[in-house]
C-alpha cells in the first residue's frame, strides 16, 4: 500500500534491481490501475451525482440485522423485547452506546450520512429505559465518578445493557492488537 513519502517507491526499485521482480511486472501492474483509473473515472462521470440516502440507509440496516451472530444465550435472556416483562426497566452503560465506533480509522474511514446509535435503537425498541452512563472515558484512564454514576443508575435496572469496545486510537491502519482485552477503564 502506497506510504507517504518515497519508501514504497525505493522498495519497489530495489524490487527490480535485485532481480525479485521484473520491470514487465511493475508496467503490467500499471497497465491494470490505468484501465482501472480510465474505466472508473468514465463511469463516474456518466453517473448519476444523487442518490436516495434513506434507501441506502435502509439497506444498511437490514444488512446489519442480517449478519448479526450471537454467540451465546444464556438463560434465553434475549431478544429483550419478546422475553422483556411489561415495563422491565434497562439501564445503558458505555460510551459506545452514544457514540458508535462502526469502522476503523485511517484509510478505511467513511463520512457517513446517517449513523444510528445504541440509544436511538433503544428508543424505537419499546423497552422502558431508566436511563444511559458514559461509564467510562473512552480514551481515557479510569474515572471514579463515571464508574459511580454508572453503579448507580445499574441500581435502578432489571436489566443492564453495556456497550463497550475498542476506540480508535487501539486499533488503526498499520497497528494491529496485541491482545482482545478491553480498555482497563471499562473493565
Amino acid at each position: 500500500m502506497p506510504f507517504p513519502g518515497d519508501d514504497s517507491v525505493r522498495e519497489l526499485m530495489k524490487a527490480v534491481e535485485n532481480g525479485k521482480i521484473s520491470e514487465a511486472d511493475v508496467d503490467a501492474r500499471l497497465d491494470e490501475l490505468l484501465t482501472l483509473v480510465f474505466d472508473t473515472h468514465a463511469a463516474v462521470q456518466s453517473h448519476s451525482r444523487t442518490f436516495d440516502a434513506d434507501a441506502h440507509h435502509t439497506l444498511a440496516r437490514r444488512a446489519a440485522a442480517e449478519s448479526l451472530a450471537l454467540l451465546k444465550n444464556e438463560n434465553d435472556l434475549l431478544p429483550l423485547a419478546e422475553g422483556a416483562k411489561a415495563g422491565e426497566k434497562v439501564a445503558v452503560i458505555g460510551d459506545f452506546a452514544k457514540t458508535p465506533r462502526y469502522q476503523g480509522a485511517g484509510s478505511s474511514a467513511v463520512n457517513s450520512i446517517k449513523v444510528d446509535t445504541f440509544l436511538d435503537c433503544l428508543k424505537e425498541s419499546g423497552l422502558a429505559s431508566v436511563g444511559f452512563a458514559p461509564g467510562f472515558d473512552r480514551q481515557g484512564k479510569p474515572d471514579a465518578a463515571k464508574q459511580a454514576e454508572a453503579v448507580a443508575l445499574a441500581q435502578k435496572a432489571e436489566v443492564v445493557l453495556l456497550c463497550l469496545g475498542l476506540d480508535e486510537i487501539k486499533e488503526s491502519e498499520g497497528l494491529d492488537r496485541g491482545d482482545m482485552r478491553l480498555a482497563d477503564n471499562q473493565i
